[in-house]
């Protein structure tokens, strides 16, 4: 425990950068840890420090230090200022030391008094759409829908090692829209951990729990996560009722929010399943702005065919299209057509009145040349001897409108042969089985699986979407099949072999991405562009298994 305490006088030069009412916040130049670089100092104020459990603030150090994998510690660390050493002062604690607030998290905003950088707190996202466009903040349906989803997995990672984060507000949480949607906390030494505080437990006013409700578990902080998925999709401050949600919202995404603010405690969905209800709506999301119509340039007119007008002299054939000019006929005028030079409209004019007469005529001799080109044809192949072409079947106005030439006798002709048929190419060799090893396995994923074989085949068992199921429970079920065939480091890809699903055809790409999460091996599993979530290995509690 020695190694996470620091005496003031460590510090460095302490530049004070803010204050609170907890206290004053002090730059720490000459701290560092293996997680963050830049240092900031917390020195509770004189008064508040007996009302301080300095023990239990002492267990987040320790969680980071003694309890927590290094990729799990620095996990915490980039979603977290989270309290990395407690500070001394002539053997009397005074404060902690914790992570600076990363670049990402702060935001030019616009307000009456110009444009400044501030914190990028999400309650200034709880706004009308026209007020985040006064502030200079472009927040899609997307962003909304990947920020809480990327809350929901936070909770679900912080739970899992025994924080409840209790005070969740929009003044606690910081948010980044680039280059995605990402969240952080702040104020953490007032969490709790494996149920115990080193602050006295307190709630934002608007953002309390139902009344007699235990403050600081999982269940109080999955109700706030619904409490904020409801202002940030309506775009309020203050909304406490799904019925406020925009109507377009998705069917599936209602309903959870629904669950969580009016079911009983023990029965809100935990925030594991949050994560596979946002990504369907992020889909959806990025679909409907893909979808939406584009303001963009006229389209290149397609080029207009050549028509030559009728001879009017007597003149062969040949001299007549060679005296006369190609004319050109556009396929459509409208008020935007290139206007078309005198000849061409006075050709399109002798056009029409060409009579039936000559367009029989023209018929006639159409089928007259096919039949010579049919002769010719017999007579190469039967070396010159001249043979009778059949009459049972003359040829018709139409065979020579579609082309097709007249039928030869079979004794006469004989179908050259066919083209040796292109060689096909052997079959591409598997995945190299032990590179496959390590994804043969099941996984969990809240009540979803996949299931992969040595060989690499495998199935996706998965929650489909429904708009007229009332609840969770009612979810149907869909399982696709699908082959791995590359592996290349933690990462194998394939294609989707069978689809019950119309959203997933055969033949879509698929790629599983080995990983370490909250102490058990995962994938993060994705069909086409569409990012399905988190799955886990052996222990499955994480993914919600």
């Amino acid at each position: 425990m020695s190694a996470q305490l620091l005496a003031r006088d460590q510090l460095g030069e302490l530049d004070r950068i803010g204050q609170g009412g907890q206290g004053v916040v002090y730059r720490a130049p000459k701290v560092t840890t293996a997680f963050s670089a830049a240092m900031v100092y917390k020195e509770y104020r004189d008064t508040l420090r007996a009302e301080i459990d300095f023990t239990a603030l002492a267990a987040m150090p320790a969680l980071v230090e003694d309890t927590l994998t290094y990729a799990q510690a620095e996990r915490l660390i980039s979603i977290a200022a989270w309290p990395c050493r407690l500070v001394e002062d002539a053997g009397a604690p005074t404060g902690f030391v914790m992570p600076v607030i990363p670049e990402d998290f702060f935001i030019p905003l616009t307000t009456v008094k110009g444009t400044n950088s501030v914190a990028a707190e999400l309650q200034h996202l709880l706004n009308h759409s026209s007020v985040l466009a006064a502030r200079g903040i472009t927040l899609s349906d997307a962003g909304r829908y990947g920020l809480l989803r990327e809350l929901a997995l936070e909770l679900a990672f912080l739970h899992s090692h025994g924080v409840c984060i209790g005070d969740i507000s929009p003044k606690n949480l910081l948010f980044s829209l680039t280059p995605h949607p990402a969240v952080y906390l702040i104020d953490c030494d007032a969490m709790r951990i494996n149920g115990v505080s080193a602050l006295p437990q307190v709630e934002t006013p608007g953002w309390e729990v139902p009344a007699g409700e235990e403050l600081a578990t999982v269940y109080s902080d999955t109700y706030k996560l619904g409490l904020l998925a409801l202002r940030l999709l309506a775009g309020d401050q203050h909304g406490i009722s799904p019925a406020h949600l925009p109507a377009h919202t998705p069917d599936l995404l209602r309903q959870l929010i629904t669950d969580t603010l009016t079911n009983a405690a023990d029965r809100r969905p935990l925030p594991q399943a949050w994560s596979y209800v946002l990504g369907h709506a992020i889909e959806i999301a990025q679909h409907q702005q893909d979808a939406a119509p584009q303001v963009s340039p006229a389209p290149t007119p397609p080029p207009q065919p050549v028509v030559h007008s009728r001879p009017t002299t007597t003149a062969s054939p040949r001299a007549a299209t060679a005296s006369r000019p190609p004319v050109t006929v556009p396929a459509f005028q409208g008020s935007n057509a290139t206007p078309q030079p005198p000849g061409a409209r006075t050709a399109s004019s002798a056009l029409r009145r060409v009579s039936p007469l000559v367009a029989a005529l023209a018929a006639a001799a159409l089928i007259i040349v096919a039949a010579i080109v049919a002769i010719a044809i017999v007579v190469n192949h039967n070396g010159g001897t001249t043979q009778a072409v059949p009459t049972e079947s003359p040829a018709r106005p139409s065979d020579s409108v579609t082309g097709a030439a007249p039928p030869l006798d079979s004794a006469t002709y004989t179908a050259p042969a066919a083209a040796p048929s292109p060689a096909v190419p052997p079959p591409l060799p598997g995945p190299d089985p032990s590179a496959l090893a390590p994804f043969a396995r099941e996984w969990a994923g809240m009540k979803e699986r996949i299931q992969i074989d040595a060989t690499g085949h495998g199935s996706f068992h998965y929650m489909a979407p429904c708009p007229s199921c009332t609840t969770m429970a009612e979810m149907p079920y869909y399982t696709l099949e699908f082959a791995l065939t590359s592996v290349s480091g933690p990462t194998a890809t394939g294609t989707v072999m069978t689809s019950p699903d119309p959203k997933y055809s055969v033949g879509e790409s698929v790629k599983a991405t080995l990983g370490q999460t909250a102490g058990t091996a995962t994938i993060e599993w994705s069909i086409g562009n569409q990012y399905m979530g988190l799955f886990c290995g052996p222990d499955s509690s994480y993914c919600g298994g």
